[in-house]
């Protein structure tokens, strides 16, 4: 009996070293992979990851400067906002109201409604959706 635990321990004892073995062998492999990379630069990863660090630093500059750009003239920025989150390339629209096009934003919308957007009220998704065949 003795011997029969002394095969199930020395079996785990030796598992456990090539286990430990085969891990720290991958892991020195691939610090030494990295390192050769990183210095050697084969794929020039010194300069993807600093232009990355440099445009994601720029970037945040760059979307609040558009957000402050007036894409449309007869737009309010929550217009404008409400617009782009539905989809609407708002710098697409037409620059002025036609007769048209303002009666099937009635015929659409309502007059009172028309009039409350017009006066800088920010049309709902739904009348975006009902009015954009006017567009």
């Amino acid at each position: 009996m003795p011997e029969a635990n002394k095969k199930k321990s020395s079996f785990w004892k030796n598992f456990f070293i090539v286990f430990t073995t085969f891990i720290l062998t991958v892991i020195l492999t691939l610090g030494v992979l990295g390192l050769y990379i990183f210095k050697a630069n084969p794929f020039n990863v010194q300069a993807c990851i600093i232009s990355s660090f440099l445009n994601s630093a720029g970037s945040e500059s760059d979307a609040q400067a558009e957000t402050k750009k007036d894409k449309h003239p007869l737009l309010n920025t929550e217009q404008e906002e409400q617009l782009d989150n539905a989809g609407i390339d708002v710098e697409s629209l037409p620059q002025t109201v036609s007769p048209e096009t303002e009666k099937c934003f009635i015929e659409k919308l309502g007059e009172d409604r028309v009039k409350e957007i017009k006066a800088g009220d920010s049309p709902t998704t739904m009348e975006i959706f009902k009015a954009r065949d006017c567009l």
